[in-house]
Order: structure tokens, then sequence, then C-alpha cells
């Protein structure tokens, strides 16, 4: 008969927000009076950290950018901006100089050139249609998107429009009787001040 007691239902109770945080808290206290880094010595074996190589640059982005707002967080962007140009300089323009006399940079430019003119002579015609058509379906989506947006709104307004009327011919008797109400103290105070002329 005991094991018939229900003494906790997972799906209908809540455990206060309270317990949980003092619970964790209690957690981490054992963990760190024990000396234990991390929650087991072969964690790191399962899950292994990764590491991005843009990691470097979001650390000095958060560094100096996070937390701050309007023309200060812009200009400490301009300056993390500048500081990655610098370690990261990219691509040297220089060596593309049309008006340079060395025959091996111009022969490279020339094939540059020449690969640019195949990709817009000859792989855009074969890739065009299906641009046409993902074009078209994006197109398609957004149309449909903003179709259903207007129907929503437009059944909205609707609703709102039958509230308004519902409301109104619901008070519409209050409002002839205040209105009769109205009229009536109008004729009387009109006849008392005829009356003591």
């Amino acid at each position: 008969m005991a094991e018939d007691v229900i003494e906790w239902l997972p799906y209908v109770d809540t455990v206060d927000q309270r317990y949980l945080d003092e619970a964790e808290k209690t957690v981490k206290e054992e963990l760190a009076a024990i000396g234990v880094p991390e929650l087991h010595p072969r964690i790191s074996e399962l899950f292994p950290e990764v590491r991005h190589h843009w990691d470097e640059q979001y650390g000095l982005y958060k560094a100096n950018v996070a937390g701050l707002e309007g023309s200060n967080k812009r200009a400490a962007e301009d300056e993390v901006l500048s500081e990655l140009k610098r370690r990261c300089p990219g691509i040297n323009i220089s060596v593309y100089n049309d008006e340079s006399e060395d025959p091996v940079l111009l022969a490279t430019i020339a094939g540059y050139r020449y690969h640019q003119d195949l990709a817009v002579t000859q792989l855009l015609p074969q890739t065009l249609e299906n641009q046409w058509a993902v074009n078209g379906a994006y197109l398609e989506g957004a149309e449909a998107a903003v179709r259903k947006q207007l129907q929503e709104q437009e059944q909205q307004i609707a609703q709102l429009d039958r509230h308004r009327e519902e409301l109104q011919q619901r008070e519409a008797l209050t409002f002839r009787y205040l209105e009769r109400q109205w009229r009536d103290q109008l004729h009387s105070n009109l006849e008392r001040a005829a009356g003591n002329i």
C-alpha cells in the first residue's frame, strides 16, 4: 500500500527556483572545497574543448566593446577593427596594378581577368536559370509571408470591429436612457428658467 502513495507528480508539481539555486550553490561549494576543477577527471576526453580560429578576435571584441553603447561602442569597434586589420592585413591590392611593366605581374593579372571572363560568359548562363528559380522561390515565400500577415491583421481588425459593434449594441439602451434623461432634465431646467422670468 505504501508503494501506491504518490509523493511528487513530475508533470504537475514544480520546484521552487530558490531550492534549485541553493542545491546548485551547494554543489559548487563542495566541488571547490575538494579541489576538483571539473565534474569528472575524464570529462575532457568525452567533451574536448572546442576552439575556433575566431576565438582570439572575439576575445578582443568582447574585452573592448561588450557593454558599451552609442558612440563609445562605435569608436571601440573601429579600434578593434583597425587592430584586426593590422594583425591580418588581407589581400595586397598593389600586386594587381595594371600600370606595371613587369611581364610576370601583367600575365598574372591577365590570367585573373581571363578567369573572370570565363566565369561570367560560361558559368553565369548555366546558373542563371537556377538563380531565377531561387530568387522566384524567395519572392514567393516573402509574398506568402506578407499575405499571411495581412490576412491575420485583417481578421484582427474584423474581430475588433465586431467587438465594438457588440459593445455599442449592448450599451445602446443605456445611451438612449441617458440621452432621454439629459433631454428631460434640459427641458425641466428651461421651463424653470422660463417661469422665473
